[in-house]
């Protein structure tokens, strides 16, 4: 009996050399186990890169957009500096000298009827346009579109009336009123295609369609831009967008 647990006993200590002889450093196990190791730092240390990577990206991102929305501000005040010399450089309509009779004439009994309200100069058009334009352009949304309302009521067929109606649409598009701004764009377009600012209308249109989510009606009216005005400042702001929409 005391040579079977003497066996057991020098069994046992075998097993227990053999499993610290595969646990030992240079053994096949130990090196596995290394592999493993390094391999599992490897993928923590790609997984923070990788959201390092993502916030940068979502922070130069945000910047960009600050960036571009600035610069879309000052172009706008470009646009409105020059509309504005446009009809600054326009010579002013001068009175006819009135022609006085060869001979005095008895003035007839003065009539009863109402005197037609006075009507606006070109230089009163235009001091009412800036108005409204400036309100536009310091964010006084709801005060500038009263003005520009006012505007295209009282002279539907002036030369400002196509930038009027733009800078109408701007107002809900600065309240992101977003889809009442795409039928007031479209306005523009209908009305005045040829104008200097229909390009800016349609531009105004995918840019309102991308607020709303709808994708491919913002990639549809950007394209559109570029293929109608391809030479419009417009369109390089369009190209540019639509290497943002997502696929």
């Amino acid at each position: 009996m005391p040579r079977v647990l003497i066996v057991f006993a020098m069994l046992a200590m075998l097993g227990g050399c053999a499993a610290a002889k595969n646990d030992a450093p240079g053994s096949e196990e130990w090196r596995l186990r290394n592999i493993e190791d390094g391999f599992l730092q490897f993928q923590e240390e790609q997984r923070r890169q990788d959201a390092d990577l993502q916030r940068m990206e979502k922070d130069t991102a945000a910047r960009l957009a600050v960036l571009e929305e600035r610069v879309s501000r000052l172009e706008e005040r470009m646009r409105l500096a020059a509309d504005v010399g446009a009809i600054s450089a326009a010579p002013a309509p001068q009175p006819e000298a009135p022609t006085l009779p060869a001979t005095p004439v008895t003035p007839p009994a003065p009539s009863v009827e109402p005197a037609p309200a006075p009507r606006l100069t070109a230089v009163d058009e235009q001091a009412l346009y800036e108005q409204g334009v400036r309100q536009v352009m310091g964010e006084n949304y709801a005060s500038g579109r009263e003005i520009l309302t006012n505007f295209l009521e009282r002279h539907p067929d002036s030369g400002l009336a196509p930038n009027a109606l733009y800078w109408l649409g701007e107002t809900y598009y600065g309240e992101k009123r977003y889809a009442q701004s795409i039928l007031t764009f479209r306005e523009v377009l209908e009305k005045h295609p040829k104008h200097p600012k229909a390009p800016d209308a349609l531009l105004k249109i995918g840019y309102a369609y991308e607020k709303l989510g709808d994708i491919p009606n913002a990639r549809f009216y950007l394209q559109a831009v570029l293929d109608e005005y391809p030479k419009a400042d417009s369109a390089t702001k369009a190209k540019a967008m639509l290497r943002q929409l997502p696929q």
